[in-house]
């Protein structure tokens, strides 16, 4: 057959793909249409435009860094590094690509940081013995490079022991037999170990397939968040960790095999005492076929071993959990067991009649724990008795634990609460808005699993309006101020990395809905009467977030508000005139810290908004 016949094959092959690939997007977008309306579509393509291109913001962030390891040797000359730490790399070998194999050696070759050692256990079988003599060839270039080879394949936490066995460095990092180090990985480690002492270190990472022409996906990490961990192993990729530290918490665990590292992060988080985040791409995680970056469902059994790790977490700490497979794949869902024989009051901040109307179905949702509804209202609202006997009789009817609390408006807010939670004698207190016009069932269940916990200071939910989040908590350093994470995403998205879906630590919380344990609301002092109407919850807030308290947002409690604008953060960033006074008393005692990066985000990230991977 001729050339000339054989010539356009490609071109018509591609144009089939192209078809295929424009039919299937058009009945996406038709499905969405249909399903969720024109509105719900807009948002979505909206989104989708504005997300970040990671194979893109790699390569302009690499030749942006071209001069770096020329800096960073030069950092590294200082005098008052010393020799700095010795870094065992630990690599499990097993029937390697010798592709990888080869580019995984080079990329620790390439170190800026000449203190490392690489140390291999290999379980190849008997057709894969090349992978031995690929090793062999790099032995004889550096003895930096430590080998041995296993009788048997002891599988992937036997093979990880082994090359540990071989460790004689002060810190151990894991690397996968299959991926790479960006060539400053081990000189930032040294330079955080050395400057901040830290025993536990972590970085941010990439995924790509073929070559880091094609980088997939960027994780960007929040500093240490322990409620993170435990519904996803969000550390992972490099984590490096002092010896002492694996002296304490001992060998892997061959139970756990296929999230082994994921139980050796837990336990290792567990003992470590100054965990650092590196908030810098140093690892780069290869995607193929047999890997669980490709598809969890690559390694199913991977799930089973990762609910295995976090049980053994609960049991070591001594808390009463029960884990369960969430509804994205890799992370999990966390119960904890909430009594009850202890007492919430909820109390909700009313501005009208009309709030009131749709509070009647509020407090006749299952809030799934025991509770008292107090309706603050303004006396104005309902003026005259008749009026204020038919709302409560209303009320009753939907809970029969609900009672009015009224107040004249020139009066300081946060003093009427203040007021109201001291007298209460319940165990837990809820804040919710007015503007609330439907909540999830057992929203209240959902929220105590976190508040009675003696670590934590506010938990939040969802926020949605018209099926598009407005906030899941509250971060600081947006725009110079207090932003919404997750905002304008629909409903229902999972969000970067699955955030939306899992529960998550915050820096904080504000009154449209928030819970926390009473007791501890008193000894902070209450909220500040200094504020007439406003932003006294974001500043009890800002006093826990200062001590060091985090806060949680779990997607399993959710809240429907009938106007965006009601949002503290909106009117905190564009309110009217009237809340002026409270804005600037917030402002001139927090303004240091509500411009600081928030923890749970990532510098990386655009500090203009808290919406993650949109640019």
């Amino acid at each position: 057959m001729s050339t000339t016949n054989q010539s356009p094959l490609p071109f018509k092959l591609q144009l089939l793909e192209l078809t295929s690939t424009l039919s299937n997007l058009a009945k996406r977008l038709l499905d969405i249409l249909l399903v969720q309306g024109v509105r719900i579509l807009g948002q979505k393509i909206l989104n989708r435009l504005n997300r970040v291109n990671f194979n893109r913001m790699f390569r302009h962030r690499l030749y942006q860094q071209a001069d770096k390891p020329v800096l960073r040797a030069k950092v590294l000359a200082d005098a008052s590094l010393g020799k700095g730490p010795l870094i065992s790399l630990i690599v499990p070998l097993y029937n390697t690509d010798l592709t990888h194999l080869n580019e995984m050696i080079e990329s620790v070759l390439h170190q800026n940081y000449p203190r490392w050692q690489l140390c291999l256990a290999d379980g190849s079988d008997a057709a894969h013995d090349d992978v031995g003599k690929t090793v062999a060839l790099f032995l004889a270039q550096d003895d930096r490079i430590s080998y041995i080879k296993l009788a048997t394949n002891q599988g992937i936490s036997g093979n990880t022991n082994a090359a540990m066995q071989l460790a004689h460095g002060d810190f151990f990092g894991l690397l996968d037999h299959d991926d790479l180090l960006a060539p400053d990985a081990l000189a930032e480690m040294a330079l955080v170990i050395h400057r901040q002492q830290a025993d536990f270190i972590y970085s941010d990472e990439l995924n790509f397939t073929e070559n880091l022409d094609h980088v997939r996906l960027i994780h960007f990490k929040p500093d240490f968040a322990l409620d993170n961990l435990r519904s996803n192993n969000y550390i992972c990729h490099l984590s490096v960790f002092a010896r002492d530290l694996v002296d304490r918490v001992g060998a892997f665990d061959p139970q756990c095999d296929g999230s082994q590292d994921y139980d050796y992060i837990l336990r290792l988080t567990e003992k470590a005492r100054h965990i650092v985040h590196i908030p810098k791409v140093l690892y780069y995680w290869r995607i193929h076929g047999k890997s669980v970056a490709s598809d969890i469902s690559v390694k199913p059994y991977c799930l089973d071993a990762a609910r295995l790790a976090l049980s053994n977490h609960f049991a070591r700490c001594g808390v009463q959990a029960t884990v369960e497979n969430n509804t994205i794949l890799s992370t999990y869902r966390i119960r904890y067991p909430v009594s009850q024989n202890q007492l919430t009051h909820v109390l909700i901040t009313v501005e009208d009649r009309n709030q009131l109307a749709r509070l009647l179905y509020v407090v006749k949702q299952d809030a799934g724990a025991p509770v008292v509804y107090c309706l603050i209202v303004p006396e104005n609202v309902l003026a005259s008795a008749k009026r204020r006997d038919s709302w409560q009789q209303n009320m009753l009817k939907g809970n029969a634990s609900c009672r009015f609390v009224y107040y004249h408006r020139e009066e300081s807010l946060a003093a009427v609460l203040n007021r109201e939670i001291r007298a209460v004698e319940s165990t837990y207190v809820a804040l919710l808005d007015g503007a609330i016009v439907t909540v999830s069932p057992q929203w209240l269940l959902e929220l105590l699993m976190f508040v009675q916990r003696p670590d934590i200071a506010m938990a939040t939910g969802k926020v949605t309006y018209r099926h598009i989040v407005q906030q899941a908590g509250l971060a600081t350093g947006v725009h110079g101020s207090i932003g919404a994470y997750h905002a304008k995403r629909v409903d229902g998205e999972p969000g970067y990395m699955a955030r939306l879906q899992m529960v998550n630590n915050i820096s904080l919380a504000d009154r449209l809905a928030m819970v926390f344990a009473r007791q501890r609301f008193i000894e902070m002092g209450g909220f500040n009467e200094a504020y007439h109407r406003d932003f006294f919850d974001l500043d009890l807030g800002l006093q826990w977030h200062k001590a060091g308290l985090p806060s949680v947002f779990t997607p399993y409690a959710t809240f429907a508000i009938d106007d965006p604008r009601d949002l503290p953060v909106e009117v905190l960033n564009h309110g009217l005139s009237f809340t002026s006074a409270d804005r600037k008393l917030l402002k001139s005692m927090w303004d240091d810290v509500m411009k600081q990066p928030d923890l749970y985000y990532n510098p990386n990230f655009n500090p203009n908004h808290a919406r993650f991977d949109h640019r």
